[in-house]
């Protein structure tokens, strides 16, 4: 069976949104900052997520082609893995507010 990769620009480009989000949270270091349990948890799911999209798009087995409001969307979230550095628990409670350190709120 051979499989073919996609030739939709669309999904190409989504494709490479969504390795880029995998890569970034995957190479994500704490720095000696607490563990934050759910944090991980959610780190994981959009680590495998993102991954999938893109090993499927690879395999040629991705369904149809992108939605441009998904692209969008994997678009923001790619924006903020890159701004919190990879801190899903700074994604989450939000970067302009010191990104919910509480050492950074002390100082």
């Amino acid at each position: 069976m051979t499989t073919v990769m996609t030739s939709d620009p669309e999904t190409l480009i989504n494709a490479v949104v969504c390795a880029v989000i995998a890569i970034r949270l995957f190479l994500f270091r704490r720095n000696g900052a607490g563990y934050v349990w759910w944090g991980g948890l959610l780190a994981y799911a959009l680590i495998v997520a993102a991954g999938s999209v893109v090993i499927r798009t690879l395999m040629g087995s991705y369904e149809g082609t992108t939605d441009p409001a998904e692209l969008v969307i994997n678009i923001v979230v790619c924006i903020m893995a890159l701004s919190s550095k990879g801190n899903v628990v700074r994604m989450v409670k939000g970067i302009g507010r010191g990104g919910g350190s509480e050492k950074s709120q002390r100082d």
